[in-house]
């Protein structure tokens, strides 16, 4: 399997579908979270339902109201075992239900 190379662009990963290495596809990439500068790097992959409500802002005047965060569903970047064209494909020894 192909490794994801050391420099990409965001847009490389944006819309890539995710699979489990079993096969399961999880979603696509919603959105990124990226470690603080200098030297930004991707932390995790933000992908389903609450990725798609948290890219376009749909929860944020809700989460004012209720002072509340709800969790977004997110793939660790350590958890990526490749990257094949837009195949995004997860390590074997990681739950996604953890």
């Amino acid at each position: 399997m192909k490794r994801a190379p050391a420099k990409m662009f965001i847009s490389d990963l944006l819309g890539c579908k995710i699979v489990t290495a079993q096969g399961k596809v999880l979603g696509h990439v919603l959105d990124l979270m990226l470690t603080a500068a200098p030297e930004y790097r991707v932390r995790a992959l933000m992908y389903g339902r609450s990725g798609l409500f948290h890219r376009l802002s749909v929860l944020s005047p809700f989460r004012k109201m209720a002072g509340v965060n709800p969790p977004c569903d997110t793939i660790p970047w350590h958890a990526v075992d490749s990257l094949e064209g837009s195949l995004i494909r997860l390590k074997a020894d990681f739950d996604v239900d953890q």
